[in-house]
């Protein structure tokens, strides 16, 4: 009878762990790994605003994936399985392609090792107990949630006021949102008239001292009246009156008011202010980029890693963020004072040739 107890199924033997009363999202993360080390990590995550679903190592990450999971974490090492075959096995099936998979190693990871992780489709990799920490923060700002320790303080409450009174100097340009505020993360609700005003009020919300993340998912931008066919036209005519030649090598189609590119370009840069034009066209409600930056040579790991790390001294004083690169993958990680100063990091980054992917392991304290 005993040996029968341990034996796990997704079904019934799984232990849901969340913090009565708090926890109100629908949705679940699912912790995969041997019990001791799984349960650790379990426990870690209890702060965050969510569900989590302990699993034993017997079982197959692919098939631990829901219709609610929203994001998986796979805890070294996963008994017999290899993780790397794990993180394929979970990219390969169709129900959990898109799904956040995150690797929690116990035992010390080598760059080869972590190479392989993100090759293989994981999210971010993170070292344990080393970045215990930083891991549910940052879980939670790729899912979309906030950590809850508790109702919230007077801090919440100046910061907030603090916002609003930033957001009134801007001539109604977010008067119509509603502001929800928990442990300095903001999410904003509500409707705006342009694309660009959206990326601009987050902008705005960022420099606010004592902000420590912003989401704006639930901020729309309303009808316009236009067709996409004559979105399609002012977009076409934008480009064609904006840039230099890159007109030729980018296509563009509209659907719902969502401006969609495709194509070929020579550098992000070019490829950001683009796109930015774009989100100024009215009745644009998104934009997708599917265009291929082609840059002039290929670099390796280090001198790509050694280019950005210098970049980033020479353009923030002392920024206390390193940078380390996996192929076209480059994660940052560290601590920086406010959420500003993390967004120009990010910027900065995202903007360089050679960087494909940006894993986030940047902490505002």
């Amino acid at each position: 009878m005993p040996a029968q107890a341990k034996t796990r199924t997704p079904k019934r033997q799984d232990r849901l762990r969340t913090r009565p009363g708090k926890a109100r999202d629908s949705r679940e993360v699912c912790v995969v790994g041997c019990n001791n080390r799984a349960n650790k990590v379990a426990k870690r995550l209890e702060t965050l605003n969510i569900a989590i679903r302990r699993l034993g190592e017997d079982i197959s990450p692919a098939d631990a994936i829901g219709a609610f999971t929203a994001a998986l974490v796979l805890v070294q090492p996963l008994g017999k399985r290899n993780m790397t075959q794990a993180i394929g096995e979970i990219r390969d099936a169709p129900k959990s392609k898109n799904i956040p998979v995150f690797v929690a190693a116990f035992d010390m990871v080598s760059d080869k090792e972590a190479r392989r992780f993100y090759e293989a489709g994981a999210t971010a990799v993170f070292q344990w107990p080393r970045e215990a920490l930083c891991f549910p923060r940052l879980l939670a700002e790729v899912i979309g949630i906030h950590e809850v320790r508790g109702t919230a303080r007077n801090p919440d409450v100046a910061v907030a006021r603090a916002v609003r009174a930033r957001l009134r100097l801007t001539n109604g340009l977010a008067a119509p949102l509603r502001l929800n505020v928990s442990h300095g993360v903001f999410r904003l609700e509500g409707e705006v008239d342009r694309l660009w005003k959206k990326d601009a009020i987050e902008e705005l919300v960022a420099l606010v001292p004592g902000v420590t993340g912003v989401f704006t998912e639930k901020v729309r931008v309303g009808p316009s009246g236009l067709s996409d066919q004559e979105i399609g036209q002012s977009v076409e005519s934008l480009l064609r009156t904006t840039t230099t030649g890159t007109f030729d090598t980018i296509a563009v189609s509209v659907e719902n008011g969502s401006a969609r590119l495709a194509g070929s370009i020579d550098s992000k840069i070019e490829l950001r202010r683009i796109v930015d034009l774009i989100k100024h066209v009215n009745g644009v409600r998104s934009v997708e980029t599917l265009v291929t930056v082609s840059p002039s040579q290929r670099r390796s790991d280090r001198s790509l890693a050694n280019r950005i790390n210098k970049g980033l001294f020479s353009i923030f004083a002392n920024p206390s963020v390193t940078v380390l690169v996996f192929g076209n993958i480059a994660v940052v990680s560290g601590n920086v004072r406010s959420l500003a100063t993390k967004r120009k990091i990010l910027r900065y980054l995202d903007g360089t040739d050679g960087v494909e992917r940006l894993v986030d392991k940047v902490v505002v304290r």
